[in-house]
């Protein structure tokens, strides 16, 4: 059982460390956009609603180019 579960956090970490993880907060224009809400559940942001922004880890570009065509702005969270 434990050598099951190295293998996987193993696994888990070779794929963690092609992507750049960074903190970042994603706001929008329009916040009424349904489907870039679903997009970004779907890798994981929450949103935070006193801020009216999503916040969570991820690759930057990944999101960039996941958000095409929409009037939002990225900024990375100070460590």
């Amino acid at each position: 059982m434990q050598k099951r579960w190295k293998e996987k956090g193993e696994l888990f970490e070779e794929n963690e460390s092609d992507e750049k993880q960074e903190a970042l907060m994603v706001s929008f224009a329009d916040a009424s956009d349904s489907e870039m809400k679903s997009r970004l559940k779907a890798m994981g942001f929450k949103w935070n609603k006193f801020r009216k922004e999503f916040y969570g880890c991820g690759d930057r570009k990944s999101i960039e180019n996941e958000l095409k065509g929409l009037d939002f702005q990225i900024e990375v969270a100070a460590e």
